[in-house]
């Protein structure tokens, strides 16, 4: 799930996506302009993958996921935004936006769609091996 992740799940429980989203993407992409000014100009980032297929979700709380879902959706498009704001004030930069959301759905709907997943299976529940 990652950094950004553990932030999306931790502003939805607190109940403040928006004003907790306007904070973490002020700084977000303070590193990135740290990196530009030392020289990079390559960047590579990546969407949030969706929530709602993990099994451990309190669907009690959330039935499905649905707010999670939202909260991940907006992180994702502030960050295409934000790419593209940082693309516009730096013409010479390259900065790819990988859409892990789309790849995990893919892979959840057909595994056999990515060779590095073709042979998994039961990838809604527990696996037995790793939950001894």
């Amino acid at each position: 799930m990652g950094v950004c992740g553990e932030k999306i799940a931790r502003q939805t429980c607190v109940g403040g996506v928006q004003k907790g989203f306007a904070d973490i993407f002020s700084s977000f992409f303070l590193p990135d302009v740290q990196l530009y000014n030392e020289g990079a100009r390559n960047f590579l980032l990546f969407k949030v993958p969706p929530f709602y297929h993990n099994f451990l979700l309190d669907t009690s709380v959330q039935p499905g996921g649905t707010l999670m879902v939202a909260d991940t959706l907006e992180w994702n498009q502030r960050l295409t935004v934000l790419r593209d704001s940082f693309v516009e004030k730096h013409k010479d930069v390259t900065v790819f936006l990988f859409d892990t959301w789309q790849l995990y759905e893919d892979i959840i709907k057909d595994p056999t769609s990515q060779p590095e997943t073709a042979g998994l299976r039961r990838l809604r529940g527990i696996c037995d091996a790793y939950s001894r």
